[in-house]
């Protein structure tokens, strides 16, 4: 019932206790987002057990969007009335009326923007994903490359050469780090 990496910091911590030599670290730093999405992530997840802390000061995450002025995040409401989820391949699920917002809502951000930031959407299913990018083709935002949709070239690269638009699952943006 407990996970192996649960296990071992279980044995690891006994062993501390015996010989007083440390093998358990908590990384307890949160360094890619905005302070206030960092206290709620430590306090509904993580909270007693260990308190994340702040790794950069809060004006480090200007997003530069307008209509949002200093807002951390946001919330759209697509209203169930919109369309209902229904089933992608295998156990993937989508709601097309969501994926139309999202991919709305990512074009008139990243044309605010310009190639001065990153933007990113994740989504929990790949046949999200793939919806959102479907949506992005009649706004100009993909384009069909060896049969795939990728995002358009003008929509590749900031101005500093980082990479300026992805959308993807929650797996493919581990380690991934965007502006907005």
């Amino acid at each position: 019932r407990k996970s192996l990496f649960e296990r071992m910091v279980t044995q690891f911590r006994e062993r501390e206790g015996q010989d007083g030599v440390k093998r358990v670290v908590v990384l307890d730093t949160q360094y890619r987002m905005h302070p206030v999405l960092g206290e709620f992530v430590s306090s509904q997840f993580y909270e007693p057990e260990v308190r994340i802390i702040p790794g950069r000061p809060a004006s480090d995450f200007g997003h530069g969007v307008p209509w949002y002025e200093d807002a951390v995040c946001a919330w759209i409401d697509v209203p169930h009335g919109d369309g209902a989820e229904r089933r992608g391949a295998g156990r993937s699920r989508c709601r097309d009326a969501e994926a139309q917002v999202a991919a709305q809502e990512l074009k008139r951000i990243a044309d605010a923007v310009g190639d001065s930031k990153s933007v990113g959407i994740i989504t929990f299913y790949s046949a999200q994903r793939d919806r959102i990018l479907a949506e992005l083709e009649p706004l100009g935002m993909t384009v069909r490359e060896d049969g795939e949709l990728r995002i358009a070239r003008e929509y590749r690269t900031t101005r500093d050469g980082e990479e300026r638009v992805r959308v993807g699952t929650v797996d493919a943006f581990q380690g991934m780090e965007f502006d907005i």
